[in-house]
């Protein structure tokens, strides 16, 4: 096997989905500013890229030649475990394209279809957090919308 032809199998084999075999870099026991926010009564959200390592509950069928992991497959020891409420997002650029809510995997979509997706959830949970603690606190919250070509504005 000529040299080229190495490198663009070990290229090729390098992009098929390899979950991160390294431990969690944040020890379970460990305070977190999540953590001391929400011990301190705030709600904490992570949305977008997790660069922490987690660890994969994978299924005992799945091979490392899959491009994705299964819709359901838990995770533990990310940041549900690490002091957040809530988690939409993913592991890193290889694997863009597989979406996480909470603890488990939720879907595999389109790379280009992740950062809109996550958007649109951010901008939700935001607002949902202010309707509840106006709610709380009798007030009335008026809907904030956002589009990236137009920004925010107040229905």
């Amino acid at each position: 096997m000529s040299h080229g032809a190495a490198i663009n199998q070990l290229l090729c084999e390098s992009a098929r989905f390899s979950p991160s075999s390294s431990p969690p870099l944040i020890e379970r026991e460990r305070l977190t500013v999540s953590s001391l926010l929400k011990q301190q009564g705030h709600h904490t959200a992570a949305f977008g890229k997790w660069h922490l390592s987690m660890n994969w509950n994978l299924p005992p069928e799945f091979t490392k030649s899959e491009k994705a992991i299964p819709s359901g497959t838990l995770v533990t020891d990310g940041p549900i475990t690490r002091g957040f409420d809530v988690l939409s997002g993913y592991t890193h650029a290889r694997t863009i394209g597989m979406v996480m809510e909470q603890d488990r995997v939720a879907m595999n979509v389109e790379p280009v279809e992740v950062q809109p997706l996550l958007t649109k959830k951010a901008v939700a949970s935001i607002e949902e957090r202010a309707k509840a603690s106006a709610r709380a606190s009798g007030q009335r919250v008026k809907n904030r919308c956002f589009s990236s070509t137009e920004g925010w504005w107040t229905t």
